[in-house]
């Protein structure tokens, strides 16, 4: 049997590596989730409890700077091998860095901090979670008050009675995982799974191997659930901006002023923007294909609105028409027929085919 968990080492971006553990439920994966901790006793406790319930855990030890940074590491590790995480869990410092980096990983759906200080953050866009121990003596409970009064709705408190700061306690870490599971059970896209008899819960936890590590994850690490082709639009804050996520990728969306802000494309653009990189790329990989001595190729989009009498070879005769016109530029030393060849291929490519065929638009209320 593959080992539940397996270390990872995360390269960042500013030079160097995040080493962290990633713990995988034994069946499928409901749900991804990013722990930022400072108490390597009880991460093991919480990675455990949280698989057992389908909830894959990807845990890293939160360092004095970079934290946020790490936060979004982790996020992005997951987007581009598995699906986007879904949950955020910060303990101690970990916790202002899940709070931070929120904001910057829209597919969040919930927050959760354990024994976290206050800071000058702002609340999460989702549903928060603050667990704190009331007797703890490295950062008191009063900043536990100030973060669930600052919180919008939905918003939830558990007090960790008895617990020190870190967890030290296997009863202790083994609560606070438990509750954890069943309070972001809400806010998860995939329904939990159904219970299954077990005997106790110690029985339940997978052997972990000490020091395990491997340079690349196994077999059952990579199959357990690779990003699906999807593109995740949400509001960044601004009025109409919109963060869009594709995979690793973020994009920015938003209208001209006066209306919006101008931070980025608007939606016409970016279909432009599609239409013309999908030209422009179809057209690359036939020439390759053909060894035609292509060396640059441009596409320049235009979108109106047009009268449908003006269209000569449309089937529409009333009411308004979009048109888009493409200026492909091709630089090579090309003959006429290379030429006119790449020209033809370019009304083949996928987007194009798409945008001049019968297009299905299913639109369905989220849970």
């Amino acid at each position: 049997m593959t080992d539940p968990k397996v270390t990872l080492e995360l390269d960042r971006p500013q030079g160097g590596s995040l080493d962290a553990l990633m713990t995988l439920p034994a069946g499928e994966v409901r749900a991804y989730a990013v722990l930022a901790h400072r108490s390597p006793a009880s991460v093991d406790v919480i990675a455990d409890v949280l698989t057992r319930s389908g909830i894959a855990v990807l845990a890293f030890e939160i360092g004095a700077a970079g934290a946020v940074a790490d936060v979004v590491l982790a996020a992005y590790h997951l987007r581009a091998n598995f699906e986007p995480p879904e949950i955020l869990i910060g303990h101690s410092l970990g916790g202002v860095a899940v709070l931070s980096a929120s904001h910057l990983v829209p597919e969040i759906r919930a927050v959760v901090t354990i024994n976290a200080p206050a800071g000058e953050i702002p609340p999460p866009r989702t549903a928060l979670l603050v667990m704190h121990a009331p007797n703890d003596q490295q950062i008191g409970i009063q900043n536990a008050g100030h973060l669930f009064v600052a919180a919008r709705h939905p918003k939830s408190f558990i007090a960790l009675d008895g617990a020190d700061h870190s967890l030290s306690t296997a009863a202790d870490a083994l609560y606070a995982a438990s509750m954890i599971g069943a309070w972001v059970s809400r806010y998860l896209t995939t329904p939990e799974r159904p219970a299954v008899a077990a005997g106790p819960a110690t029985e339940q936890m997978p052997a972990v191997a000490s020091g395990a590590s491997t340079e690349h994850p196994p077999a059952r690490l990579e199959d357990a659930g690779r990003a699906k082709h999807h593109v995740l639009v949400r509001e960044n804050g601004a009025p109409y901006a919109q963060t869009i996520v594709a995979g690793r990728h973020h994009l920015t969306a938003d209208e001209p002023t006066p209306l919006g802000r101008d931070t980025g494309p608007t939606p016409y653009d970016l279909l432009l923007a599609s239409l013309g990189s999908c030209t422009s790329m179809t057209i690359r990989m036939y020439a390759e294909r053909k060894q035609i001595p292509l060396r640059d190729v441009s596409v320049e989009l235009r979108h109106a609105r047009i009268h449908a009498k003006d269209c000569e070879n449309c089937e529409t005769t009333n009411g308004m028409l979009d048109r888009i016109d493409l200026r492909i530029k091709l630089d090579g030393d090309l003959t006429d027929t290379q030429r006119e060849n790449l020209l033809a291929i370019a009304g083949k490519c996928p987007v194009h085919r798409t945008l001049q065929s019968e297009i299905q638009i299913r639109t369905a209320m989220a849970d």
